[in-house]
């Protein structure tokens, strides 16, 4: 999805010019108009195969199938650190069961890994609360955690440390 956000701007960046044929007060061809009439028009060194045709049509909804194209996995496997006693410990997690580590409890809602054909990436939503001294519930972090940058939505707290290592069935 981030190496897709270049793409989008540059399409919002271009639409303009490639609006429908428009007509200042002045009675003048906009810019847009005029890059439109060259795509449509062939030219003269082209032949009539060469000349695009009607016949192709883009889906207006091809930046929609962005989220399909992440596959669901049911489990997550992530690391916990804890900065006091150095302990470090991995779990695979189903996603919808908690967990307990310490006085934290982590919940994954849902895990997607990037086809292999993309760049790798796995990302998992985690609502993560803890355990106050009192028995209160304070929440602590609830977000999407990605495995290739774990600092872009890392959780922040004194004792613990966790992130996302990968998904898997």
């Amino acid at each position: 999805m981030l190496n897709k956000i270049p793409f989008l701007v540059l399409i919002i960046a271009l639409f303009p010019l490639f609006a429908a044929a428009q007509t200042t007060d002045d009675g003048t061809k906009t810019l847009g108009t005029i890059i439109q009439s060259q795509i449509d028009e062939p030219d003269a060194d082209t032949t009539a195969d060469d000349a695009v045709t009607d016949d192709i049509i883009m889906d207006p909804d091809f930046l929609n199938d962005d989220e399909q194209s992440y596959d669901s996995y049911n489990k997550v496997i992530i690391r916990i650190l804890d900065k006091v006693t150095a302990e470090s410990r991995t779990f695979d997690l189903n996603i919808g069961k908690t967990v307990a580590f310490g006085s934290l409890r982590i919940q994954p809602k849902t895990c997607k890994k990037a086809p292999p054909i993309d760049e790798p990436e796995s990302a998992s939503f985690l609502q993560i609360w803890e355990k106050t001294p009192e028995m209160k519930d304070e929440w602590v972090f609830s977000g999407w955690m990605f495995a290739s940058s774990p600092a872009l939505s890392a959780m922040e707290h004194p004792v613990y440390d966790v992130w996302v290592i990968d998904c898997k069935d």
